[in-house]
C-alpha cells in the first residue's frame, strides 16, 4: 500500500530524472506516446499510475491511510536510512524525503 500510495509522488519529484524511463512506463501501461514531447509522455506514466491506484481502491494519499503531519520526520528519518533509497536517480536528502511526504498528505 505504501508504495502504491507514494510511486505517483516520488515520480513527479524525479521527473527531470526520469523522463526517458517514464515514456517507457506510459507506453506500458497503454498510452501511445508517439507525437507526445517527452515530458508530456512522463506526466501520461505519472497519471497512468494514480489512475491504476484509484482503480484498485487503494488510498491516494497519506492521509486516508492514517498518517498525521507530525508523522513525517519519523518517517524522513527512517527513509532517509534504507539503502533502498540510495539507487534513487535524484539525490535525496531527509528534508527532500520529508517535502515529498508532506506533498503526499
Amino acid at each position: 500500500m505504501a508504495n502504491a500510495i507514494m510511486l505517483p509522488y516520488v515520480m513527479r519529484y524525479n521527473l527531470d530524472y526520469s523522463r526517458p524511463q517514464y515514456t517507457r512506463v506510459a507506453s506500458a501501461m497503454g498510452v501511445d506516446v508517439s507525437g507526445m514531447t517527452g515530458n508530456d509522455a512522463a506526466e501520461a506514466a505519472i497519471c497512468s499510475v494514480e489512475k491504476l491506484v484509484a482503480e484498485l481502491g487503494l488510498p491516494r494519499s497519506l492521509r486516508e491511510a492514517g498518517v498525521k503531519l507530525e508523522d513525517v520526520p519519523k518517517m524522513a528519518k527512517q527513509a532517509i536510512r534504507d539503502v533502498c533509497q540510495t539507487g534513487n536517480p535524484r539525490p535525496c536528502s531527509e528534508s527532500d524525503m520529508a517535502e515529498i511526504y508532506r506533498t503526499a498528505l
